[in-house]
């Protein structure tokens, strides 16, 4: 009868629709990465000078200049004395190191180890600043703190800010200096007790002799122990003496110019380098080093000459990298440089040696070397990545005094840039030297002059997409060349990727046919300086167990690039039903993020039938067999999801047997979901004896779903069948 209540069983298939990727259940959320291919781009010849070149003599001078500045510097204050080598050797005016030099706005956002950071620029894209030196090192309390040598007055003298190595000026000439880190003091010799005054990172003592002042610079490794010669009047002799620990000695280096200090069991405590002297015209003065029990003594020969005077005497001694109080596991870190010489000529070499820790090219005895022949150090900016400052920094370029083409007329080159491999040029930009008023020009800088630790950085570049910052030798003229030393003391480069990594699909996702369950996957890919993490989630359901987050535990740096693929698989298990989002996220080295979201219908549920819209079926079931008398049956059901794809329906007689049945014979597709479908059945009335029948309705979705819903009919001879 109508408005009877249907018995209702449902029974629900989980078939899902063209499963993609991984089965559903098969595995847990996870992800993994795609290291980038090895870089095997090499820059070609620098090719920086575009004529013949002619050679330049060094800030050459007349006779009579000469004679004059015999006399012209032999009565001078404090302050004059000062001036005039910083007028002289603009070295001496500038800040000759500082690890972080930043710009207005940046500041760190991350330290990535010792040597390297990431660098927050306001309104643009972190850079990523990679050093050859420590970058931070420890304040007097223990903190990290970045490396800066400027000198600080104290009671007793000037020490550094914050020192690699552990330094001590005494205020007075005579007291020296101290390397505490291995327990040397050195105290120049037969010197008046002139007070000291500090500028920017540099001690100043004047009138320590006649006409002589000494100068005290910190080095991000050492010491640098200068004398300015101001007249015939100053010394020809100069004595260091050092106080060393208990065991340890001084003595010339077997294996390089210069001297070493030695500890107990052989260790080298460090090295002193051969002193280099040089007047005002950029000429060079032969100096000479000689160890006598615990004292230094250097001679230069400039009273007989012909030099112009002021003359810069410049001794220094570099601290071994296992003794310096911080930092001391992470010394100079060359990584990331490499090495290329096309014509197998160049001696090179990279760590500690005679003029200190850094990259070396050099030529040894006599040598013949072919025209344009060229030695390069290089670092790449990884992948689309893109250098957009380089320093170099205590630069020593020690040319040739001999050979087919010595100095004056010196024939080894100098030179510093980046490199674009894209254009196949040196970047067009501007070098300066490092600190307040130092020199600028057009970038690359190249010389065949000598050059003393000087500091240079490159800016204002094209940054073209991995380009290279290079620090090259090179030879102009074919012939038999003299020694001569190109070395890179330090390095940073700063890096920019302002590209976010794209996120793909690799299955799954795009697919918009309904699922009940289905696994999927996602890439991410950053060609610039690599993928530092790629999540999935879904928007609206922060309790979804398949979000899944890969972290590449990458710094980004060259001692941990990141990949630059990452992927990561999930599948739908623990989604609710409908269009669910399912959204990717990526974050590069340097904090780009990019983050794309796709929509996966879920439908786990069975069509509903509904109720009866008419009466029930009233046709009367007459006694005679032949009547043709029909019965009509009719149902219709509705799906939110997939929708309904057929309803069939099923006869069943009271001891269980079907007596009468009739699939779909239209199923229908649901290009769009929740169709509804409504069908009628009819049945011949005379198949049907007096009785109960259970009248199935059977509603499949179109991921296979279904739903079984049954109804009683009794049918009596004579008397119209009802259902219940």
């Amino acid at each position: 009868m109508r408005g009877t209540p249907w018995r209702s069983i449902v029974a629900v298939t989980l078939t899902a629709g063209m499963l993609l990727g991984a089965p559903a259940h098969a595995a847990p959320p996870g992800g993994g990465e795609r290291a980038a291919a090895p870089d095997t781009r090499v820059p070609p010849s620098p090719g920086t000078d575009a004529a013949p070149r002619t050679h330049a003599v060094p800030r050459p001078s007349t006779g009579e200049a000469r004679r004059a500045s015999r006399t012209a510097y032999t009565d001078l204050s404090r302050s004059q004395a000062v001036s005039l080598a910083q007028r002289h050797f603009p070295e001496l005016s500038r800040r000759g190191y500082k690890a972080l030099d930043l710009e207005p706005g940046q500041r760190v956002d991350a330290w990535l180890g010792a040597r390297a950071a990431r660098i927050t620029r306001p309104g643009e894209a972190d850079l990523l600043l990679e050093s050859q030196l420590p970058l931070r090192t420890l304040s007097e309390t223990g903190a990290p703190t970045p490396v800066d040598l400027s000198l600080r007055d104290g009671e007793d003298g000037f020490a550094p800010l914050a020192p690699i190595v552990a330094l001590e000026v005494g205020d007075r000439a005579h007291e020296g200096i101290a390397l505490d880190d291995i327990g040397v003091s050195v105290a120049p010799v037969g010197v008046a007790e002139a007070t000291g005054v500090a500028r920017q990172d540099k001690a100043f003592f004047t009138d320590t002799a006649p006409d002589t002042d000494h100068i005290v610079t910190p080095l991000p490794t050492g010491v640098d122990l200068g004398a300015q010669l101001r007249s015939p009047a100053s010394p020809e002799r100069f004595r260091w003496r050092l106080d060393l620990p208990a065991g340890a000695r001084l003595q010339l280096s077997a294996d390089a110019p210069g001297a070493e200090i030695v500890g107990v069991g052989g260790i080298k405590l460090a090295h002193i380098t051969a002193p280099v002297a040089w007047d005002a015209d950029d000429r060079q003065v032969k100096s000479a080093l000689a160890v006598s029990g615990d004292e230094l003594v250097v001679d230069v020969a400039h009273r007989e000459t012909r030099v112009r005077y002021p003359v810069m005497l410049d001794p220094t001694i570099l601290e071994d990298a296992a003794h310096w109080y911080a930092n001391a596991a992470v010394p100079v870190d060359l990584s990331g440089w490499m090495w290329t010489d096309p014509g197998k000529r160049f001696g090179y070499f990279y760590g500690a040696a005679y003029l200190g820790n850094g990259l070396y090219t050099y030529n040894r005895g006599s040598t013949v070397f072919e025209a344009g022949d060229y030695a390069n150090w290089y670092f790449n900016a990884p992948g689309t990545s893109r250098i957009v400052r380089a320093d170099f920094g205590y630069v020593k370029h020690e040319p040739q005094t001999a050979g087919t083409w010595a100095a004056p007329y010196n024939d080894d080159r100098s030179y510093q840039g980046v490199w674009s491999y894209q254009q196949g040029r040196y970047e067009s930009g501007r070098w300066c030297d490092l600190g307040e008023g130092g020199a600028c020009g057009t970038s690359p800088f190249t010389t065949y002059g000598a050059l003393h630790y000087a500091s240079k950085t490159h800016f204002a570049l094209e940054a073209t997409p991995g380009n290279a910052a290079i620090f090259g030798t090179s030879v102009f003229y074919a012939g038999a060349h003299a020694p001569f030393t190109n070395f890179l003391g330090s390095a940073s480069v700063w890096i920019e990727d302002v590209d976010a990594p794209a996120v793909t699909e690799d299955t799954g996702l795009s697919d918009q046919r309904w699922t009940s369950d289905r696994g999927f996957q996602a890439r991410a890919t950053d060609t610039g300086l690599g993928l530092r993490k790629l999540v999935v989630d879904s928007p609206g359901n922060p309790g979804w167990r398949g979000a899944y987050t890969y972290d590449a535990s990458c710094t980004g740096d060259r001692r941990n690039r990141c990949p630059q693929v990452g992927y990561v698989h999930s599948d739908t298990t623990g989604l609710p039903e409908g269009l669910v989002p399912i959204r990717y996220t990526a974050t590069d080295a340097v904090g780009n993020v990019s983050s794309r979201t796709w929509t996966i219908p879920i439908d786990r549920t069975s069509p509903s039938v509904l109720p009866d819209r008419h009466a029930s079926p009233g046709a009367t079931a007459p006694l005679e067999q032949d009547d043709d008398s029909v019965l009509v049956f009719e149902a219709e059901a509705e799906d939110a999801g997939a929708g309904v794809r057929s309803i069939d329906f099923e006869l069943v007689a009271e001891w269980g047997s079907v007596v009468d049945e009739s699939a779909d014979p239209e199923p229908q597709s649901c290009p769009q979901h929740g169709c509804r479908k409504h069908r009628e059945w009819s049945v011949s009335a005379y198949l049907l004896m007096s009785g109960q029948y259970t009248l199935r309705t059977i509603a499949t979705d179109q991921l296979g779903n279904r739903s079984v819903d049954e109804r009683v009919v009794d049918v009596v001879r004579g008397i119209p069948p009802a259902l219940r």
